[in-house]
């Protein structure tokens, strides 16, 4: 009987096929387990690896900020032409030429041939060796933090001073101020102790104006140049004959006189009636005395702008009188202007900014046959001239038996300036006993800047010193 199989249920072949695939993966089930066990067995004796290490940046340790190096004053450099020119410029800076060689700050050095020594050390043996004399503005001095900044609040002050000269002078003039007895003496006072600072303010001005009208004729053409030149000499002739005779008419009662000394006498007469009327001391003036001044007040301002236009206009003709080297006149001319509006520039400093000392110091290297007389002589007569007024070679010697004006200041200029031994690095008391190049002059310019720009130097022969002070009559 043929029998058939039952639907889903399995063949013999089938059956042998899944018994093979069931055993080849218990095969490989127990291969890959052994496998694991010896790769752990492995790893415990194994040492523990370090985990990765991530290169960070080292932080650089910042060098201590090195402080600045300090400048050195090198005479022997002075022979070469840039440095000889850069000495120059900083000279001009304080209204300075030949009276000194350099000019160091506090915080800089001096070389005299193989010797460098610290203007620190020199100052400190000098305030040793003097005491009180010094103070501690040597020892400590240093020029100003902001030089422009202390310019621009210089001329702010001087523009609050001459806008209130300005007013004074226009009271002192007018004819309705002398009726005031006590007002007017009142203004006469205060004018004249900021009459000498106006002035001066007003010479620096002239001379920045100056400077930048030669500035401009410098880069011409000679013939453009002279074509200026000769408009400008037109121009200050027609000022000159106008105040010319205006001051004829104001000083007509001595006609026979020169103009020139009827001025004279004019500001000499001014100068008796000012002493009268700023006398703190008297009670009344006469009105009379005081109508007097006013009339002159205006004679003297219109004076001093005639002997202004007068000197601009011999500046003129002097430029065009050099044919051919007009161009050269005209930068010895801009250093020049240069030099005196430095030196009125600190002038005005010491005037209205007294607090701000100018804190720097000129050297001046000792050579053969120097004496101190002549040295101190000369810092004078340089300071003098780079503000337009010339020393005659004898103005330090005695006039009969007494001391002249500038020999007074001269004796008296002897406890700003100071000698130093740079060989045996010490401080000289004996101040006739100098040998070249071994020593140097220290002036003190704050100090001595201070007591010269006080000098009214149309007096200067009244000057008194008593060895200790000195006096001076035109600024009490």
């Amino acid at each position: 009987m043929n029998t058939k199989h039952a639907s889903g249920s399995l063949t013999t072949p089938q059956i042998v096929i899944i018994a093979i695939i069931v055993v080849i993966a218990i095969i490989v089930t127990v291969w890959t387990m052994a496998d694991k066990k010896k790769a752990d067995e492995q790893a415990a004796l194994s040492p523990p690896q370090k985990p990765p290490v991530i290169n960070t940046p080292v932080p650089q340790e910042t060098p201590a900020a090195q402080p600045e190096a300090k400048s050195v004053a090198d005479y022997d450099r002075l022979k070469e032409p840039d440095y000889k020119e850069l000495t120059r410029q900083r000279k001009a800076e304080y209204g300075l030429d030949k009276g000194v060689d350099m000019i160091v700050k506090a915080n800089e050095s001096v070389k005299i041939g193989d010797k460098t020594i610290a203007m620190q050390e020199i100052l400190e043996k000098i305030r040793i060796k003097k005491g009180d004399v010094v103070e501690k503005s040597l020892s400590a001095g240093f020029s100003p933090a902001n030089p422009e900044q202390e310019r621009r609040q210089l001329i702010e002050e001087l523009d609050k001073t001459e806008k209130r000269f300005d007013k004074l002078q226009k009271n002192i003039e007018s004819p309705d101020s002398v009726k005031n007895d006590a007002a007017y003496r009142d203004d006469v006072r205060e004018h004249k102790a900021v009459e000498k600072t106006v002035a001066d303010y007003s010479a620096y001005k002239d001379a920045g104006k100056d400077i930048e009208a030669y500035k401009a004729l410098s880069g011409k053409d000679e013939q453009a140049v002279k074509a200026q030149l000769n408009d400008d000499t037109a121009k200050l002739s027609v000022e000159k004959d106008r105040l010319e005779k205006e001051l004829e008419q104001r000083l007509s009662s001595k006609k026979s006189q020169p103009l020139s000394e009827r001025i004279k006498g004019a500001e000499k007469r001014f100068e008796e009636l000012q002493k009268q009327l700023s006398d703190p001391n008297a009670y009344q003036s006469p009105e009379k005395d005081r109508q007097e001044y006013s009339e002159l007040a205006t004679s003297i301002r219109i004076a001093e702008e005639y002997r202004q236009t007068i000197k601009k206009l011999n500046e003129k003709k002097e430029l065009l009188s050099e044919d051919g080297k007009i161009s050269e006149a005209i930068q010895t001319k801009i250093r020049n202007l240069e030099l005196w509006k430095n030196s009125l520039e600190n002038d005005l400093r010491v005037q209205i900014m007294p607090q701000k000392d100018i804190q720097v110091y000129g050297i001046y290297a000792v050579l053969p046959k120097d004496n101190v007389w002549n040295i101190h002589f000369n810092f004078l007569k340089d300071y003098f001239n780079n503000r337009g007024i010339r020393l005659s070679p004898k103005a330090d010697k005695p006039i009969g038996k007494k001391s002249s004006g500038v020999g007074k200041i001269l004796k008296f200029a002897e406890n700003m300036v100071y000698i130093y031994n740079i060989r045996e690095d010490r401080v000289e008391m004996n101040l006739h006993q100098i040998h070249p190049l071994s020593k140097i002059v220290v002036f003190n310019l704050g100090q001595v800047f201070s007591v010269l720009s006080q000098i009214d130097y149309r007096n200067i022969n009244q000057i008194e010193y008593d060895g200790e002070t000195l006096w001076i009559p035109a600024v009490q």
